[in-house]
This record gives C-alpha cells, sequence and structure tokens, in this order.
C-alpha cells in the first residue's frame, strides 16, 4: 500500500519544479522586452492548498515568491539535478518555516 504522505511530497515537489521552471520561463521573457503575465500558472496557490499552508495570508506567498527567484541565477535547463535540489529546499522550507501559519487559523 503507498504512502498517502509521499504522494503528497511528490505531487509538491512537482508543482514546486514546475513553477520554478515557470518563474524562470516568465524572467527570461520579461528579460527579452516582453509580457509573459498572461502565461502566468498561479502554482504557489495550488502548492499551499496541497500543502495545507495558508494561502490568504500576504507574507507566506511573498516569502515562497522571494525563494523561487534563487532559479534565476542557476541554468536548470542545462542542470536538471539542481532543479532537483532546489525544490527539495524549498519544500522542506515550506514545511518547516510555514506551518504555524496554518495552525494560527485552525
Amino acid at each position: 500500500m503507498k504512502n498517502i504522505k509521499n504522494d503528497k511530497e511528490e505531487i509538491l515537489l512537482s508543482l514546486i519544479k514546475d513553477d520554478l521552471v515557470n518563474s524562470r520561463l516568465m524572467n527570461i521573457l520579461y528579460s527579452a522586452g516582453l509580457n509573459p503575465v498572461n502565461y502566468y500558472l498561479n502554482l504557489k496557490e495550488t502548492i499551499f492548498k496541497i500543502a495545507g499552508l495558508v494561502i490568504n495570508k500576504e507574507d507566506a506567498l511573498d516569502h515562497y515568491y522571494k525563494a523561487i527567484q534563487i532559479v534565476n541565477d542557476v541554468d536548470i535547463f542545462k542542470n536538471p539535478e539542481v532543479l532537483d535540489r532546489i525544490a527539495v529546499s524549498l519544500y522542506k522550507n515550506l514545511v518547516i518555516s510555514l506551518k504555524p501559519l496554518n495552525e494560527e487559523y485552525n
């Protein structure tokens, strides 16, 4: 029998990686003088919901948004293993540092 927690972690890690790739592409398009706002996927909100974290608290989204900006300094397309490491780090950060925010609303 599969562990539900492991499935949830795999889904969250996959979504975080997708969000990192999307963020990197959005920044590249923006740097090229294009306005990619219509292609933004809003994955952060989905990640927060699945993780059970507060999504209506602006601090939490800001914290996450700032954390994913690291992807702009790394060529994740040439080094996909770096993408995995960043995703795992972000996942751990979310679970550890933002979990208390969720508890204050329960």
